[in-house]
């Protein structure tokens, strides 16, 4: 997607403190960000050699605390240089397929689960191996494992699949179950989840 499509909706604009009129990146702000999340999502776009600090449009260091994120410019302030990640960017795909190995990946998510992972709905009729409106859903895609191959994410998997055939990125560890709505809102990147945040089913920043 070109980074000018990308760009529509940010609320959140990123800057280098010492480069104020360029652009590096930024957000479209949900409910649930704070301000460490944003710390740890700069982080992962940029490569630092030294420590650093974010300060907000009106040069007030950002802590690194729960406090919701604001929406507006932010500025890096590096010690020392720093970079963009080159990295290449993993579209998501939509991960409902067929196959095999992709039916013994649903039925282990399915049997762990339960229920809907985001919304807490559970599969009332599971009980009768009935699952409509609920899909298993690969976190990392399963169209891209070509990617998954390459770069070796699968030394992170330590539950492998029972048949090793049927490849690491469909281990449980890579899979939620969720209703089929929000599988498509999340293969769209509509919404997201921090996996070191656990939120309540019913609070209204699990749903953000």
């Amino acid at each position: 997607m070109p980074a000018g499509v990308r760009a529509l909706g940010r609320d959140v604009f990123i800057y280098d403190v010492k480069d104020p009129d360029k652009v590096l990146g930024g957000l479209v702000l949900t409910n649930g960000v704070t301000n460490a999340n944003f710390y740890s999502m700069i982080e992962i776009m940029i490569i630092f050699s030294s420590g650093f600090s974010l300060l907000d449009g009106g040069g007030t260091k950002i802590n690194r605390d729960d406090r919701p994120l604001q929406p507006g410019n932010y500025f890096i302030d590096a010690d020392e240089a720093f970079s963009i990640s080159d990295e290449p960017v993993v579209t998501r795909a939509f991960s409902l397929q067929t196959g095999t190995r992709v039916k013994e990946f649903s039925e282990a998510i399915r049997q762990r689960d339960g229920r809907c992972v985001v919304s807490g709905k559970r599969a009332v009729q599971a009980w009768r191996g009935l699952w409509t409106g609920f899909e298993a859903a690969h976190i990392f895609p399963l169209a891209h494992e070509g990617h998954w191959k390459q770069y070796n994410y699968g030394r992170w998997i330590t539950i492998p699949p029972e048949r090793e055939s049927v490849g690491t990125i469909n281990s449980v560890q890579n899979g939620i179950l969720l209703k089929s709505d929000l599988h498509k809102l999340f293969d769209a990147y509509s919404f997201s989840i921090n996996p070191d945040v656990c939120i309540p089913y019913n609070t209204p920043q699990a749903y953000s």
